[in-house]
């Protein structure tokens, strides 16, 4: 997710986002690691990857989108073959 968003420039690297451990997406609440714990505050990138902040990276998908979210899971790697073990398939949603 942060390569997508440094590359794209989506949000911009100066994004910042608050968690207060949970937060709403789309009708559903998605709860942070630190959820019932305490919370994360105001974060920008540095702190989100530092501390692993979930909503943060789910402000930053939630900006991207499915799809630039796939091209990059495709073009890291992800869902194809490594070469190493047992074969595992993988498919990506998309919306094309």
């Amino acid at each position: 997710m942060a390569t997508a968003m440094l590359e794209d420039k989506l949000p911009p690297a100066s994004f910042t986002a608050f968690c207060p451990a949970y937060a709403t997406f789309y009708g559903r609440q998605f709860k942070c690691w630190v959820y019932g714990k305490t919370s994360h505050g105001f974060v920008d990138l540095h702190k989100a990857i530092v501390e692993s902040c979930d909503i943060f990276f789910y402000n930053v998908g939630q900006r991207l989108g499915i799809d630039r979210i796939s091209y990059y899971a495709s073009h890291l790697g992800l869902g194809h073959r490594t070469g190493i073990g047992p074969a595992i398939g993988g498919n990506w949603t998309c919306t094309q």
